[in-house]
């Protein structure tokens, strides 16, 4: 995967936004899925989804194809470097969770199937979303349309569910890209974990485009819980940048709690 696109600044133009839209969707997918106790996420950038739950009680890893640029989030032994456009090496784990948002696009065209089949192999729920034709952005190579990624899934044995879109279309702290393109992924014979997914299921039409690729869409400042919300969330993420861990817990924890 070409990493020059990748600077100091794409990272530091998208930390905040990214760990808002965690704070908000983490827990709303924790609450439904309790048995979630650790996460790897591929293509995590500097570590932003990863600190969220950490702040959850989640163990984490983070992959990426690039060194991690500015202040990261994540400690040493929190992260593995890996070029997922040419080598999809399993470490063998498997986690509660895997998630890969807002990546695939960045990755030559031949690459999907072995991509979707490299997210499969680390869990049996996936937290799954990439960019969809005309949406733009850095170096997108890829852009397809989320039927696609379902079919890819589908040949690994993974049933689609509409958990996070919905619930989160028209939500101002969460960005527009991960409400359009933020699909949940769940192994067909996993029958316990697919009983929370059919319970969390809340149907949009699988190929879907969010007004704000208009660009002329406002989504405005939300009710007075999400002020709130991105009030906690803007604290909780200047805490963990100070390495404030125990106070960015107790302001992700008032998050989890106004949510439930």
């Amino acid at each position: 995967m070409e990493t020059g696109f990748y600077d100091k600044g794409f990272y530091d133009r998208q930390r905040y936004g990214s760990f808002l839209s965690a704070a908000v969707i983490l827990p709303f997918i924790l609450q439904r899925f309790p048995q979630i106790s650790s996460m790897v996420d591929i293509g995590c950038g500097v570590g932003t989804w990863c600190s969220v739950a950490k702040l959850m009680g989640l163990s984490v890893l983070g992959k990426d194809g690039n060194s991690v640029f500015g202040e990261s989030m994540l400690e040493a032994n929190e992260y593995v470097q890996e070029d997922f456009g040419t080598t999809l090496a399993d470490n063998g784990r498997k986690y509660d969770l895997c998630i890969s948002l807002e990546v695939a696009e960045h990755l030559p065209p031949d690459k999907g199937e072995d991509f979707v089949r490299y997210l499969c192999g680390h869990a049996d729920l996936v937290l799954f979303g990439a960019a969809i034709p005309t949406q733009g952005g850095a170096n997108h190579i890829n852009c397809r349309w989320q039927s696609y990624w379902a079919s890819l899934f589908r040949k690994n044995g993974y049933v689609c569910f509409d958990v996070v879109r919905k619930p989160f279309w028209c939500n101002p702290n969460v960005k527009w890209w991960y409400a359009q393109n933020t699909l949940v992924f769940c192994k067909e014979t996993r029958s316990n974990i697919m009983e929370f997914c059919k319970k969390a299921h809340a149907e949009l039409p699988i190929d879907i485009a969010h007004p704000c690729l208009t660009q002329n869409y406002d989504k405005g400042s939300g009710t007075l819980i999400d002020q709130k919300i991105a009030s906690f969330a803007r604290l909780a993420h200047y805490h963990v940048m100070g390495k404030r861990m125990d106070d960015a817990r107790k302001y992700m924890q008032t998050i989890a709690d106004t949510i439930a």
